[in-house]
């Protein structure tokens, strides 16, 4: 074996090694962002379900029909070290409730509500991240 083959032999490995390191740090970046997007999702989900049950139990006022808070309501994606510098926050929106009736499948005319809401957060990158959302939306037949 000479010095050229294993110079070479050297730089292939290297480089080998880099597309694995790559590879590796790219695969949990986005293992990160997918779990940050399922815990947007089960919170979206909790707070949709606290307010069908307010509304299914007549337990919402006329000031509460209108949307939420301007600011959203704040709650915690992800904070692996319990480090409120790097944790991840979310912001649930409530649009405001509507009362509808008839419409296409609902031919005797049963009152319903619609209930919207949407959660906001900044993704973590590299390149200084980006925002996304999700958003729910369920018609809710109250109990009277």
């Amino acid at each position: 074996m000479t010095l050229i083959e294993v110079l070479v032999g050297m730089l292939i490995i290297a480089i080998a090694s880099v597309g694995l390191m790559l590879g590796i740090t790219y695969g949990r970046a986005m293992l990160r962002n997918t779990m940050i997007a399922d815990r947007a999702l089960q919170e979206l989900s909790n707070y949709m379900e606290l307010w069908r049950g307010r509304i299914h139990a007549g337990m919402l006022s006329v000031t509460e029909m209108g949307g939420g808070s301007v600011q959203g309501e704040e709650v915690v994606l992800y904070n692996p070290d319990n480090d409120p510098d790097h944790a991840v926050m979310g912001h649930i929106f409530r649009e405001p409730i509507q009362e509808k009736g008839n419409t296409e499948f609902n031919q005797k005319n049963f009152p319903y509500l619609t209930l919207e809401a949407f959660i906001v957060w900044e993704r973590p990158t590299e390149d200084g991240g980006y925002s996304d959302t999700l958003r729910l939306r369920t018609a809710v037949i109250p109990w009277k």
